[in-house]
């Protein structure tokens, strides 16, 4: 009787990586698109606010500086950009709190030599 080659292994198999043993995916990333809808929303949400605070904070700085020249490019500049600069402090700030906050934590592993 012929012998049978050894069983294919998939590919995409092999090159998969393992996590280490004891690592735990954090629940927030098992989420898939419900953490994409999450942080999207909270996007908006902070743009919004954002886009709220620079135009009043725009305003009021015109209105106590009235009687400087005002420049229409530098109105447009510091309302759309203000925001976006706020969203990126307020996303780091938070990534910062949360590393500080949320220290992982490493375990030994006890049956090393």
């Amino acid at each position: 009787m012929a012998e049978r080659p050894p069983a294919q292994h998939d590919a995409t198999e092999s090159r998969r990586p393992k996590p280490p043993r004891g690592h735990r995916v954090p629940a927030i990333l098992q989420l898939g698109c419900a953490h994409l809808i999450g942080i999207l929303v909270v996007t908006a949400v902070l743009l919004v606010c954002n886009t709220l605070f620079v135009s009043i904070a725009h305003q009021t700085w015109m209105a106590l500086h009235h009687g400087q020249r005002y420049d229409p490019r530098f109105a447009q500049t510091v309302l759309i950009i203000g925001p976006l600069i706020l969203l990126f402090l307020q996303y780091w700030l938070y990534d910062r709190v949360r590393d500080w906050l949320f220290q992982p934590t490493i375990k030994e592993d006890s049956r090393q030599v």
